[in-house]
């Protein structure tokens, strides 16, 4: 079964083109990052990225860049304003090649929150990884992070949690998911 992405339509009434991430989306990751704001950037990636340079956010990027459209898969949804094509919000998993089980993360720019677009991206994002065989995915994040648990509600996907360590352990089951 394939999946391809489709447009969403943000509650502001904007379209967001969605399409898989490639190697050579670099710069628009780039610009992506440096638009979140620092409580964002850590809530995404854990550590403190406030005073990163461009040249910092670059260094870092390879990892994010490394997608097979099989075990590792990005979606992102892609704004055209004015000044071009922008990244408003990333999803992705990553997954032991073949595994049942994925690790995802979801972000969203900080100037699209409440816009419906990261639980419009993730029910994507839980699409694609079904149509790979994922049946689970896993995250960890921050605990407090009431946004994630919310866009989860929002999905209305089964999932369990359990904070551990200031981390909160989440547990998502995609077969059940009612899209």
């Amino acid at each position: 079964m394939a999946f391809s992405p489709y447009p969403i339509t943000a509650k502001n009434g904007q379209q967001l083109q969605v399409r898989y991430l490639t190697p050579e989306d670099g710069d628009l990751l780039v610009d992506f990052v440096v638009r979140l704001s620092p409580q964002t950037r850590y809530q995404r990636f854990h550590v403190s990225m406030e005073s990163a340079s461009m040249e910092e956010i670059r260094r870092r990027l390879p990892p994010f860049l490394d997608v097979d459209q099989v075990d590792s898969v990005a979606l992102l949804a892609l704004h055209d304003g004015p000044k071009g094509e922008r990244v408003v919000a990333v999803a992705r998993f990553r997954r032991l090649p073949g595994a049942a089980e994925a690790e995802n993360a979801v972000v969203v720019r900080d100037d699209w929150h409440r816009q419906g677009v990261g639980s419009a991206l993730m029910e994507q994002l839980i699409l694609a990884a079904r149509a790979r065989g994922v049946v689970r995915f896993t995250a960890m994040i921050q605990a407090g992070n009431r946004a994630v648990h919310q866009m989860l509600k929002a999905v209305n996907i089964r999932y369990t949690s359990h904070i551990e360590h200031g981390e909160d352990y989440i547990v998502m089951y995609l077969e059940e998911a009612v899209l």
